[in-house]
């Protein structure tokens, strides 16, 4: 059935001209057989030129409208399976720097044990709301505006990574490193406030705070605006293959 669907201007072309061929011949016979008078054969040679004309002109119309219709709709379902795509990587990056941030349970443990994790570059990952999905400001304009804002989200949340990442590597570890090195020891957890000072102690909470918050949130909201995407898709396409993801309950 679908392949039908797809092949339908086609077929359609194919039954005009084998009515038309079927009009001729059926045309010729009743004019030879003299069934009607001789006087009938301009007049019905005519309307068949005529007929034939005006079904041709409409059935090139058609075929042409249905071709770019055809074109748009692969277009844009082109586009929603892209927005989707770019979605799903963002959800994998997301999964990779929870899983490291999983080692650690405390505000102290994740302000100043956790490890600065490497982030990868994801300007490969933004979301771009182009002219290709503008066409959803009539279907769903909420959801639209709802990408874009995702988009924010998902860069605060790669910001706040590279912050604390900054803040541990540049400031707070060397002075542990230090300590270390003059005390032959690492710095006890209940010294931490004592010798780091209040900018780098509280900042250092604050940055690791931040980063998870925004890291949680982007993964909640990332998989909502996934699902709904994802939905409306299939309902303006419904002979359209997007991806899908299973979801964990976690």
């Amino acid at each position: 059935m679908k392949f039908l669907k797809q092949y339908q201007p086609e077929l359609f072309g194919v039954i005009v001209a084998v009515s038309l061929l079927n009009i001729w011949y059926l045309v010729s016979i009743t004019v030879e057989e003299a069934v009607l008078p001789k006087s009938y054969d301009y007049f019905i040679n005519g309307l068949t030129v005529l007929v034939g004309a005006f079904i041709g002109s409409f059935s090139a119309f058609w075929l042409k409208s249905s071709e770019e219709k055809r074109k748009e709709d692969s277009r844009k379902s082109q586009a929603l399976n892209e927005a989707l795509f770019t979605i799903y990587q963002q959800l994998n990056s997301i999964a990779q720097y929870r899983k490291l941030m999983a080692e650690a349970t405390t505000d102290h443990e994740r302000a100043f044990q956790l490890p600065a994790i490497k982030g990868s570059s994801y300007s490969s990952l933004k979301l771009r709301v182009n002219d290709d999905l503008m066409y959803l400001l009539d279907v769903d304009a909420s959801l639209l505006m709802e990408l874009s804002i995702e988009q924010e989200r998902f860069e605060l949340a790669m910001l706040a990574i590279e912050n604390r990442n900054d803040l541990l590597v540049r400031e707070i570890q060397p002075l542990l490193s230090r300590y270390k090195h003059d005390n032959k020891r690492d710095l006890d957890e209940g010294d931490y406030e004592a010798h780091l000072e209040p900018r780098l102690y509280l900042g250092g909470i604050q940055a690791a705070q931040h980063m998870y918050y925004h890291v949680n949130e982007s993964r909640q909201s990332l998989r909502e605006v996934f699902q709904r995407l994802r939905a409306l898709a299939v309902k303006l396409f419904p002979d359209g293959r997007f991806i899908d993801i299973q979801f964990d309950t976690q």
